[in-house]
């Protein structure tokens, strides 16, 4: 019996070996998963760091859709920047991926091969005009049998890019009930795809171009209008082909860029907790302290020194989010934060280019900075930071309620918002009020 539990004792201390080494041995205490893979306690996703390898995907399959109904001549008639973005994204998307499909969409989808159009699709644009993509029923557009064929074709190795004016046909006098019953519809169609693949994810770009025909308004009564209109580019996939995606295709105001675009929304299902890999302490910028000390892992701070008759103390965080897909308008925009408590308030948001800032935090390849101000009677230990998930103010300023008395402004769409609330809704049904991040940061002591 003795020979048996002395095997035993052995046994269990080259277990308890085995159990305290491992860690040690798969990158520095974290497993083998990716970092975006991995579940910190919170329930939400550790973020990868600026310096993280991305993921390697296979060739993607791309196709790019173009609703045609009468209401899309106007910027197809001359050569508009409508024109230029659709040809650059084209070539690019040809260039960079296993294959590019052209498709015009109306209620059925017809393969540009099928059509006059069919050739190289390099020269695609610059053969398309009003005449040559009369293509099947051009007399209406029903946006949402569009987005019900498009998404019926997406999957995870397919991304749909949609261009479209996508304005609402609604026919009748109760136009809010009618809007109410299409958002519906919209949310209905991204809620199915979203069920297909819990990793689908949508960009949504608002571009302005040049535009010369006919506006047809919710009745499809038709205006004649030359100007300046928007128009808006769905591009539907899987989380991680979006991100390659809006990285080679340039979906960005740059130069090389897309022309006309005025504004960008990323939706997804992703959440993210942040760490001390993402976020530091500034300790010389964006502060009126005396003098701010960081401790060890940079993110909290052992404490800060500051002067009673400055009325409060403001200091600055600095964060490393190139993977966190989301707009630089929205994380600059202050009023999409949740801190808590209040008395902490964010009162600056910036992608920062400041030269000591940036040399404190070199990790991170495009800091943004948080500028905290505390009130001296509110210094608060411990700061809750969520960026929260909801529609970007330009949603709404984009929208007009009704067209039927005429063309809306040059920056306006009737029913977008409605239309983008649908989406929303859609993706929010999934992932509930979780935020895009969260992270906790604590300041020790605060010293007069």
């Amino acid at each position: 019996m003795k020979k048996y539990s002395a095997y035993i004792v052995f046994l269990a201390i080259i277990i308890g070996v085995i159990i305290a080494w491992k860690p040690w041995h798969t990158g520095n205490g974290r497993d083998e998963k990716s970092e975006e893979e991995t579940t910190v306690s919170s329930g939400l996703n550790s973020l990868p760091t600026d310096d993280s390898t991305p993921s390697t995907l296979s060739k993607s399959k791309i196709c790019i859709y173009m609703e045609n109904s009468g209401s899309m001549d106007g910027y197809v008639n001359l050569n508009s920047e409508f024109k230029d973005a659709l040809g650059k994204i084209i070539v690019k998307s040809n260039n960079f991926f296993q294959s590019t499909h052209l498709y015009f969409v109306n209620n059925e989808i017809y393969d540009v091969e099928n059509t006059a159009l069919k050739g190289d699709v390099n020269n695609f644009v610059a053969q398309l005009n009003s005449q040559t993509m009369k293509i099947g029923s051009t007399g209406s557009s029903n946006i949402n049998k569009i987005f019900q064929l498009v998404l019926d074709r997406t999957n995870k190795d397919t991304v749909s890019i949609l261009f479209s004016d996508f304005v609402y046909s609604i026919q009748g006098t109760d136009v809010s009930n009618q809007v109410a019953n299409a958002k519906n519809a919209t949310m209905g169609a991204f809620m199915k795809a979203i069920k297909k693949d819990p990793d689908f994810a949508t960009i949504i770009l608002k571009c302005k171009s040049q535009f010369q025909g006919r506006y047809f308004n919710r009745n499809d009564q038709p205006f004649t209008y030359t100007g300046e209109r928007p128009y808006y580019i769905f591009i539907m996939g899987s989380y991680e082909r979006l991100k390659e995606i809006d990285s080679k295709l340039e979906l960005d105001k740059s130069q090389t860029g897309i022309p006309g675009l005025t504004n960008k929304y990323f939706l997804s299902s992703k959440s993210w907790s942040l760490t001390e890999d993402h976020v530091q302490a500034l300790t010389s910028s964006y502060t009126n302290s005396n003098l701010i000390k960081a401790e060890r892992d940079g993110l909290n701070i052992d404490f800060i020194k500051y002067d009673k008759s400055n009325g409060g103390v403001t200091f600055g965080y600095a964060f490393g989010l190139k993977n966190l897909f989301v707009d630089d308008s929205y994380l600059q925009d202050i009023t999409n934060y949740d801190v808590d408590p209040q008395s902490a308030k964010i009162i600056k948001a910036e992608f920062t280019t400041d030269a000591v800032a940036k040399d404190e935090v070199p990790q991170f390849q495009r800091p943004l900075v948080l500028q905290f101000n505390l009130a001296n009677e509110d210094l608060t230990k411990n700061i809750k930071i969520r960026l929260t998930n909801k529609l970007p103010k330009w949603v709404h300023t984009s929208s007009v309620p009704d067209d039927i008395n005429g063309v809306p402004q040059p920056t306006q769409t009737f029913a977008i918002a409605s239309l983008l609330e649908g989406v929303f809704e859609a993706f929010k049904a999934q992932m509930g009020d979780k935020p895009y991040f969260e992270i906790e940061l604590n300041i020790n002591n605060y010293k007069k």
